[in-house]
């Protein structure tokens, strides 16, 4: 077996950028949330003013930061959409909350299931059929769709090559490893 002798600031120096790349990574791996399940506080206002749209912290501070602002932007999507206050507050909060890649996604998935479709990947290229470009887009998306899980499998081929090496580093020298930092 060969041992490998590390300096502990090239260690320090790939845990850090190990760490620094999953959490930067962290909202890649989840699905878009479509629907929050209401907090408690949520809940007991919805049933005190029927209907309440729920809020999260991000739309409570912007809603206390400027109500005025806030009033004017869901009285504007009533007017162009036609919808409900509620339903407007709704989607407004729902936009508010989510990072904006997530909330294109959810809006793209709603629109095709309204439509009858399935998800949106069912969608799309069934309205490209329609149009007679539906081998392109299935192609499109499929290409998508890998370059997204050839991307996932790096990022967990990386992190099990920096744990297998670290391991290694391990077992050769348990007495100093990582010295200083734990």
């Amino acid at each position: 077996m060969m041992t490998v002798k590390l300096d502990t600031r090239f260690l320090q120096f790939v845990l850090t950028s190990c760490m620094l790349l999953l959490i930067s990574n962290v909202n890649s791996f989840q699905p878009p949330q479509h629907q929050r399940s209401p907090s408690f506080t949520t809940v007991l206002i919805s049933t005190r003013l029927h209907m309440a749209a729920p809020m999260g912290p991000l739309t409570r501070a912007r809603k206390a930061a400027d109500p005025d602002d806030y009033n004017r932007v869901v009285e504007e999507k009533m007017k162009q959409s036609g919808m409900t206050r509620d339903a407007a507050e709704r989607e407004y909060n729902d936009y508010l909350e989510q990072p904006p890649e997530y909330y294109a996604i959810s809006q793209k998935e709603r629109y095709y299931r309204k439509m009858g479709y399935k998800n949106s990947r069912e969608g799309r290229i069934a309205e490209a059929e329609k149009e007679g470009r539906g081998d392109e887009v299935r192609a499109e998306i499929e290409r998508v769709e890998k370059e997204g899980q050839f991307k996932a499998f790096g990022v967990l081929g990386l992190f099990v090559v920096v744990f297998l090496g670290l391991r290694e580093v391990y077992l050769s020298d348990p007495e100093n490893f990582i010295t200083g930092i734990l």
